[in-house]
């Protein structure tokens, strides 16, 4: 595993602190021009498709009180370091309670629903611009069942 560099860390704590309290102004600071996105659906989005229909309602939800992350926490963290691009694989365990994720509407006010508990599969590729850590892709995938007991 890479030694990561501490602005690298910081960056990545900003990150998941911006996430949780759905802070926009962060997260699109840290997000490259050319950033996309795999969700778990295999849906692909560019840095704006991302934001407007992702990110914002949802950030929007969590600002007012209606959505609220219980649970955010990442395990088995690994990253591989390459100059100025660092890819960082782990698992990303997550719940939720206020909202709902609904494909093909994104996210929808729920009051009183909880989401998961979910674990996702996460890769993100960091690259350093201009001294800079920015997030330029993110593939989220939901780890299959273990095989069941015969």
């Amino acid at each position: 595993m890479a030694t990561l560099e501490p602005e690298l860390k910081a960056a990545m704590a900003a990150r998941e602190k911006a996430n949780r309290e759905g802070d926009t102004a962060l997260i699109e600071a840290q997000m490259a021009d050319e950033y996309v996105q795999t969700d778990i659906g295999g849906r692909v989005q560019t840095r704006s498709e991302w934001l407007a229909s992702y990110f914002k309602p949802l950030a929007e939800m969590i600002r007012a009180g209606d959505f609220q992350w219980k649970v955010w926490e990442e395990t088995d963290v690994r990253a591989r370091s390459f100059r100025d691009t660092v890819i960082v694989v782990g698992k990303l365990r997550l719940e939720g309670e206020g909202a709902a994720f609904v494909p093909g509407r994104d996210w929808v006010k729920a009051p009183g629903s909880r989401l998961g508990p979910t674990t996702l599969s996460f890769t993100r590729v960091w690259i350093k611009r201009d001294g800079k850590w920015l997030l330029a892709a993110i593939h989220n995938s939901v780890p299959p069942l273990p095989p069941a007991s015969k």
